[in-house]
């Protein structure tokens, strides 16, 4: 709904190999929702992360960049992005590699694709208890009119 807050989790599945980092934009409509934070493990990701740029005029987070000197495999969390809704509407969330830092294994690029989101705004429905208010009001109204006749 708007004005809600929710976080989504860029999640990397299934490496084989040790992964050393990387990096990811966020394409997304400024319109429907904006980027409040994104936060960053840096106990698991250990050596030079940055948060990225948040540009919510633009619509982008540039550069959300992590890496470790420990080993990483398998499935892991990239960022956490936190949003808020603005309006009511849908919109994709697109991700895309930050080229200043690639994807790697030993030094090796890997080969990397994303799934893309999609977020639909609700705008926030009347509630029931005004409906049964409004409702009330006017069979009041009737009956008062009714005995005044």
């Amino acid at each position: 709904n708007i004005n809600d807050i929710f976080t989504l989790d860029i999640i990397g599945q299934d490496f084989t190999s040790n992964v050393d980092g990387g990096g990811v934009n966020i394409i997304f409509d400024p319109a429907i929702i904006n980027v409040l934070s994104v936060s960053i493990d840096n106990d698991f990701w250990d050596f030079m992360n940055m948060e990225g740029t948040i540009n919510n005029t633009l619509g982008t987070v540039n550069g959300i960049m992590v890496n470790a000197l420990s080993s990483t495999t398998d499935n892991f969390t990239v960022a956490s992005i936190e949003f808020q809704a603005i309006t009511g509407g849908t919109t994709n969330i697109l991700l895309n590699d930050f080229s200043f830092n690639p994807w790697s294994s030993g030094g090796e690029t890997i080969s990397t694709s994303y799934v893309t989101g999609q977020v639909t705004v609700s705008n926030v429905p009347i509630p029931a208890a005004a409906w049964l208010f409004g409702s009330a009001l006017i069979g009041l109204t009737q009956v008062r009119y009714r005995s005044r006749k």
